[in-house]
């Protein structure tokens, strides 16, 4: 694998052989000339070694693919390139004082040596440390983190001055040629560029998101589960960190939600379950802010989102996929308000069905219809749940009577606790909403006999 950076490595020892080779006397007449030609030309060949790592074309070689980068299988080559590039650093720092004509290489330079240093997020590890210290170094940065380096020191006013000496700007234009389309899989850009996103927060990613977004779109339109995941998760960070009508602007929203929404054909359960949180997050921040949101006739994109999740869920027998559908299903309801009536049969037809079927040891689906369920009672119009008021107090009764008197009951512990608090919590909630007949059924059953003494007491509990 030490093969794949050759060309970088030497290119470094060309450059410590270029500054060991220097007359560093200070009597010598002839020390600021050599300075001048020698600072340069060490600055350019550590920025093209640099270079040759992030162009290492790793995807189309037959041993490693790019997901292995952060399995840190390239991480002993990267020590090596980075060990050597602190040498010459060193040696250069230690040695000569830099001009003001040298502030653009610098520049040049501490970007890739900022992209080399988030090649990895491994803490503790030496040769990153110290190149963390050199390039505060050639900021000329009293600064302690690389935050304050990307963009500015939190809490400092973020004139045009402290602008031009961030470096996240710069960064991203030098991974650009790297991030295109056709070429993002053979670089290393990928993943400097998703790990240098979430070092760069509100208010300061506004600036940035003409230079962000096309990557993530990118990362979300390749075929590979890993490359949808890596690119929802830079989704996920840049709307939680820009405002909605920043969303809106130039229709990303529009080119986002066509994005989000054919992925939720997905078979993958580790998709789905970072999917539908991400399409909730674009759809809280935009939805209230679209034309349509007071227009009750019309059918908005969330309610289009949740009826066809809905669809999904009531047709699916894989557990995994189940889980993930049901998980953030309840965030839908009180997104939709009064929509959400319009759908209450197809809901509780799916909450019936869950409650049934077992999920152990966690129960995360089941835990997920009573949330649901606690959801729909909470924001649903209570003449509209008194219709399907026998269909839902049948299912939450008898899980309650599975939980509390079958002895086949999967779960114990905590699990089990937990799913008995909140299907009182829904009986106490339908109980309040149902009609009296509904109540009377519900005494009744208590009052009988044939009903073992743990039932009633905590369906008397419930309706009490």
């Amino acid at each position: 694998m030490a093969t794949l950076f050759i060309e970088a490595i030497r290119l470094l020892e060309e450059a410590k052989l270029i500054i060991n080779r220097c007359d560093r006397r200070e009597n010598d007449s002839s020390t600021h000339n050599d300075t001048e030609d020698i600072i340069l030309p060490v600055i350019d060949l550590i920025s093209k070694s640099l270079l040759q790592v992030y162009s290492a074309d790793i995807y189309n070689n037959k041993v490693i693919r790019y997901e292995l980068w952060d399995s840190k299988s390239l991480i002993p080559c990267i020590a090596e390139v980075g060990d050597l590039v602190n040498g010459v650093l060193d040696d250069l720092i230690s040695s000569w004082s830099f001009q003001p004509k040298h502030t653009k290489p610098i520049r040049r330079l501490a970007v890739s040596i900022l992209g080399l240093i988030l090649v990895t997020d491994e803490k503790n590890v030496v040769w990153r440390e110290k190149l963390q210290s050199n390039l505060f170094i050639l900021c000329n940065s009293d600064s302690s983190s690389i935050e304050d380096v990307l963009v500015g020191r939190e809490g400092k006013e973020c004139d045009a001055k402290v602008r031009s000496s961030c470096l996240i700007k710069p960064l991203l234009i030098y991974l650009r040629p790297f991030l295109l389309k056709d070429t993002w899989k053979n670089f290393i850009g990928c993943v400097i560029f998703s790990r240098v996103l979430p070092l760069v927060n509100f208010p300061h990613l506004s600036n940035f998101i003409d230079d962000v977004f096309p990557t993530i779109m990118i990362f979300l339109d390749d075929f590979e589960v890993s490359s949808k995941l890596r690119g929802i998760a830079c989704l996920r960070h840049l709307l939680s960190n820009i405002s909605g009508p920043e969303v809106l602007w130039n229709g990303r929203n529009d080119v986002i939600y066509e994005r989000l929404k054919c992925e939720l054909y997905s078979r993958d359960g580790s998709l789905l379950a970072q999917l539908i949180p991400a399409v909730f997050q674009l759809l809280e921040k935009t939805d209230k802010l679209s034309k349509t949101s007071d227009d009750l006739v019309s059918i908005t994109r969330g309610e289009e989102v949740y009826r066809q999740i809905l669809d999904y869920m009531s047709m699916e027998d894989v557990i995994l996929l189940r889980r993930a559908y049901i998980k953030h299903l309840y965030k839908f309801i009180g997104l939709l308000g009064c929509r959400a009536n319009r759908h209450l049969g197809k809901c509780v037809s799916v909450v019936s069905g869950y409650l049934e079927v077992s999920d152990p040891p966690c129960g995360d689906s089941q835990l997920g219809a009573l949330l649901l369920a606690t959801a729909v009672l909470h924001h649903c119009a209570p003449i509209r749940i008194r219709v399907y008021e026998i269909e839902l107090g049948s299912s939450l009764v008898r899980f309650l009577y599975d939980l509390t008197v079958s002895p086949n009951c999967p779960y114990d512990g905590d699990v089990k606790d937990e799913m008995v608090n909140k299907v009182s919590e829904c009986i106490k909630h339908l109980v309040k909403c149902c009609s009296d007949s509904c109540r009377d059924d519900l005494r009744r059953l208590i009052q009988c006999k044939r009903i073992p003494d743990v039932l009633t007491s905590c369906l008397y509990l419930a309706i009490n």
